[in-house]
């Protein structure tokens, strides 16, 4: 499960602009003589009535403080603290409820789940998640059982450790950070300038300072941006001009050099100014590496860290960096008070690696092609957002065997460099295949250029083709096929959905069939609804998390259909899969752009709908089926938000089976990773985020 990092800027306290002022004195004494109280002396009666005023203004001074406290912890909005085992009631309630055991069709009992298979047919495509050891990163193991930092060490590290100071649209705040990967750079966080969310532009003023509070203080204006929004990371570039005023930056250590209840320390400036102006040095022990597709995704510590040291470094005893501080936990007790749970996250330090020297996040490999006496692989390497200034990763393909995994190429004299998209992120290319012999398989070495002639292999990955296209044409059609008709329709959404008080594993997976437009769907609507692997009665679906899709005049009542509550979101994917496909000849290689269409992203909690895909397709080539041709041709595009119009959140690939007479459509596979804000309707506070994919599945039932 990916727990998307959030962690609240340390906000001023509130100053009392009226304490300094000088009360007027009150006159206490009487307008006309009165009769003393027997026991009670004139005297007595004014130091009571001064203890009084003392008392008061002390009852005044302490509510101001607890109420700056309060005002300092409650955030600015954003998503920012968490609480670890409460995740939202409506989830508490549907897990503990006894509604019986329906959940997975509109009309039936049977828990309904959609296997993998039947969404991706791998005769046609792999994906692969390349790893790889990137540049900067000490890999080898240090003494862990320290109690305290050496003096060199210690001072070495809070001399490079800032304080960060921002100004933005959107408000302000403050953090830490500190200078790595190269002299000038300081690494944070993204949202501790204010770049988290998608879309959010850089802060209007951002300063950094070096050796705050001291004699010696500096402070610079950040000059530029890289920001890896999935890992809460950014990097800020400082001014040229003044390089030899920054200290020397700090080396990093891959996080799988560390293990748990490991020592290590935090460096930052908790609660901004309010706590002081010298770095803060916490003692933590690492208590849980948390790992997501074989890479270390979250590291978790025991100890104390607090607001304002988000983005500061984690150290071993050697003043290594194995992560960056990123968010605490915390725990809400009752009555608007919130402890902290000594729980903290960090950032892995190979994700700060990945985001200054640029990483793959996917190969997609599609059907091989027969040209001439050779075959020909296509395929298409996507890069994090951040590497799309980088120089075009290359492939290289050699034969070996299957089970023994070979050694990186000696040179890349013979790879072929792939070609950039117009998403910046997408690199396709076409790279011939040797012949391969009996019991032998494909090894795809992808390399990366890292800058500043810097480049390196990732880790091989073995391939063996399922279908394979014959590189043929496909001859003008006159048959219209602007009509998609009936299809099966298979869906399953993945999403980690992030909130202010935790992080949800949602899984939807939907089976019918429908016509597209506004048709109602043609075949019972299956419905398998999971969070945190447990699956939801049907009923709760009705009465607890759809309630925000009816309208006003429908009810609980029995008769509700789900066909009608979900059609529009369905159909809508369902037209996604019209293609345009010219009428032309169409040669291998031809590529068209589709007008953007609107769909809707599902996460159970609610829905954002009218979100536009954009989509490129290619015609790869032919293969046989009985007396059939089938083309193939392959689509890649982006997910927009429309409220943005030009900012990606999500990435499409996947293929389309079409027949090569009619050109009508047989089988479209598509894949989205994304990642965004929730905007619509929804029964989660506002602010919150998913991340994931969704997998979808077009047939035309009798293919």
């Amino acid at each position: 499960m990916v727990v998307q990092p959030q962690m609240a800027v340390a906000r001023a306290m509130p100053v009392d602009d009226d304490e300094d002022e000088e009360e007027e004195e009150e006159d206490y004494r009487p307008k006309k003589k009165k009769k003393k109280k027997k026991g009670v002396s004139s005297a007595a009666n004014e130091t009571g009535m001064k203890i009084a005023i003392v008392g008061g203004i002390l009852l005044l001074t302490v509510l101001s403080i607890v109420f700056a406290f309060w005002w300092f912890m409650r955030g600015d909005g954003k998503p920012n603290i968490i609480t670890p085992t409460k995740v939202i009631d409506k989830v508490g309630q549907i897990m503990d409820s006894d509604e019986g055991t329906q959940v997975a069709e509109a009309t039936g009992s049977e828990k309904f789940e959609i296997p993998e298979k039947q969404l991706i047919n791998q005769e046609f495509t792999r994906t692969f998640n390349p790893t790889s050891k990137l540049p900067g990163l000490d890999f080898s193991t240090v003494k862990d059982n320290v109690e305290t930092l050496p003096a060199d060490v210690l001072n070495k590290v809070k001399q490079a450790t800032v304080y960060i100071h921002t100004e933005s649209a959107r408000g302000g705040g403050t953090g830490s950070g500190f200078f790595a990967c190269e002299r000038g750079l300081v690494i944070t966080n993204a949202h501790v300038v204010d770049m988290l969310e998608e879309g959010n532009g850089e802060p209007q003023n951002c300063r950094v300072y070096l050796n705050r509070g001291g004699n010696n203080q500096k402070d610079y204006k950040v000059i530029s941006y890289k920001v890896d929004r999935k890992n809460d990371l950014a990097i800020l570039r400082l001014p040229r001009s003044r390089e030899e005023e920054y200290p020397d930056p700090l080396p990093l250590a891959s996080s799988k050099t560390t293990r748990e209840t490991q020592k290590v320390f935090s460096l930052g400036y908790p609660f901004g100014d309010s706590a002081g102006k010298e770095v803060t040095v916490t003692s933590l022990a690492v208590s849980s590496l948390r790992y997501k597709d074989g890479q270390i995704n979250v590291v978790q510590f025991a100890g104390a860290m607090n607001p304002g040291n988000s983005g500061g470094p984690v150290i071993d005893a050697s003043g290594r960096i194995v992560s960056v501080a990123v968010r605490i936990m915390t725990e809400n007790t009752g009555r608007g008070t919130i402890t902290n749970t000594g729980i903290s996250m960090g950032v892995p330090s190979d994700e700060v690696a990945a985001l200054y020297y640029g990483r793959a996040d996917r190969l997609d490999v599609y059907p091989p092609r027969r040209s001439g006496d050779k075959l020909q692989l296509p395929l298409v390497m996507r890069l994090t957002e951040h590497s799309s200034k980088s120089a075009a990763p290359k492939i290289k393909i050699q034969t070996g065997d299957e089970k023994t995994t070979p050694s990186s190429p000696d040179g890349s004299s013979d790879a072929i460099a792939l070609t950039a998209t117009d998403s910046k992120q997408f690199y396709t290319g076409s790279v011939d295949l040797p012949e391969l012999a009996d019991g032998k398989v494909y090894w795809i070495h992808p390399q990366l250029n890292y800058g500043n002639d810097r480049s390196g292999w990732l880790e091989p990955m073995s391939y063996k083709p399922g279908k394979i296209l014959d590189n043929k044409e496909l001859p003008t059609s006159s048959a219209e096929n602007s009509t998609l008709g009936t299809l099966q329709l298979k869906q399953r959404y993945q999403w980690t959905l992030n909130t202010s008080r935790g992080s949800l594993g949602v899984r939807l997976d939907y089976e019918s069939t429908t016509s597209g437009g506004k048709e109602a769907l043609k075949d019972t609507l299956k419905i398998g609804a999971r969070v945190n692997e447990q699956a939801l009665p049907h009923q709760a679906l009705l009465q607890r998390f759809w309630v925000n899709r009816m309208e006003e005049n429908e009810t609980y009542a029995s008769t509700l259909k789900l066909t009608n509550l979900l059609r529009g979101n369905l159909n809508g994917w369902h037209d996604l899969a019209q293609l345009n496909i010219p009428k032309e000849t169409l040669t291998v290689g031809k590529s068209w752009k589709l007008p953007a269409r609107p769909v809707t992203i599902d996460y159970l909690f609610g829905f954002d709908a009218e979100q536009q895909c954009t989509l490129q397709c290619e015609y790869l080539g032919t293969y046989g089926e009985g007396n059939k041709l089938i083309g193939v041709i392959r689509v890649q595009g982006d997910m927009v938000d429309p409220a943005t119009k030009t900012v990606s959140f999500g990435k499409l690939s996947g293929l389309a089976l079409i027949d090569g007479n009619s050109r009508q459509l047989l089988d479209f596979m598509i894949r989205c990773d994304a990642r965004k804000r929730t905007t619509g309707p929804s029964t989660v506070e506002a602010n919150s985020s998913i991340e994931g994919d969704m997998q979808l599945r077009l047939q035309r039932k009798d293919s």
